[in-house]
């Protein structure tokens, strides 16, 4: 319930954080730069003077956008490639799988840092480039179920009158094949925030001076000694929402598993 109240919080913040920030985050004030934590500036302000509780929630909305365009993306890829390759299995089972196998050997956020330097800096190319790295996940879990209700007895009786392998994968497996999903969707949600805070945090991702979590974490590194706190908030709001994506996700698998209510 923790990480459901967050989410919500989190997705209030990234759809009207100009009605919710108390400044303007790209505004600079160097008359206050460097100022710590106080009544006017509840987070402090950065080296430039801007408002850091202004930036951290603006930041909320790249990384909603980019969590929820991954999963969204990855859904449908691994919904569709995994059935197809789970139901009709031999020839697609195998290029499918293979391929999937091949993205699941490199480490997820290095070969997405290696897709940013060759597509460029900008949020639709951290989408991208996160959602090809992650698709194979869902293709592997939906591929699991589609094996698994292939052999259930409507299955069987859909291929019996005639209803051919498209029809069924639409009618009966996906559909049945979406609660897994789901939780895997919500887990999945955290990992994308953290990388794209990742990526832009080495300065691949989010072009400044447009908030980000990870961008705001590498500009305040060089202060961490004398003004930690400049580092410390936009770190410590995006392992709050990590933890909570995954404390979620733990709640929803079991909510949606029959076994944990027996």
């Amino acid at each position: 319930m923790f990480g459901l109240v967050w989410i919500i919080m989190a997705v209030i913040l990234a759809i009207v954080p100009q009605y919710i920030a108390p400044y303007d985050p790209l505004a600079t004030n160097t008359a206050i730069r460097l100022q710590a934590p106080s009544l006017a500036h509840l987070f402090g302000t950065d080296e430039f003077g801007r408002d850091i509780l202004s930036r951290v929630i603006f930041g909320t909305r790249i990384s909603m956008e980019v969590g929820i365009s991954v999963v969204l993306i990855d859904m449908i890829l691994g919904l569709f490639l995994g059935a197809f390759a789970g139901y009709y299995s031999k020839i697609t089972d195998t290029v499918i799988m293979r391929f999937a196998d091949i993205m699941l050997a490199f480490p997820g956020l290095v070969l997405a840092i290696l897709l940013m330097a060759a597509f460029g800096p900008g949020v639709p190319n951290i989408i991208l480039s996160v959602s090809l790295v992650t698709w194979p996940v869902y293709a592997r879990v939906i591929r699991g179920e589609t094996l698994r209700l292939k052999r259930t007895v409507f299955v069987r009786a859909s291929r019996a009158i005639g209803m051919n392998g498209r029809t069924v994968i639409m009618k009966h497996i996906i559909p049945n094949s979406i609660a897994p999903a789901v939780v895997v969707a919500t887990l999945g949600i955290g990992y994308a925030v953290l990388a794209e805070a990742g990526i832009s945090f080495l300065g691949l991702g989010v072009i400044p001076p447009t908030p980000s979590w990870g961008l705001m974490i590498t500009e305040g590194l060089q202060y961490i000694l004398f003004d930690p706190y400049i580092i410390f908030f936009p770190g410590l709001i995006l392992s709050i929402t990590v933890i909570a994506f995954n404390l979620f996700g733990d709640g929803l698998r079991d909510a949606l598993d029959p076994s944990m209510r027996i």
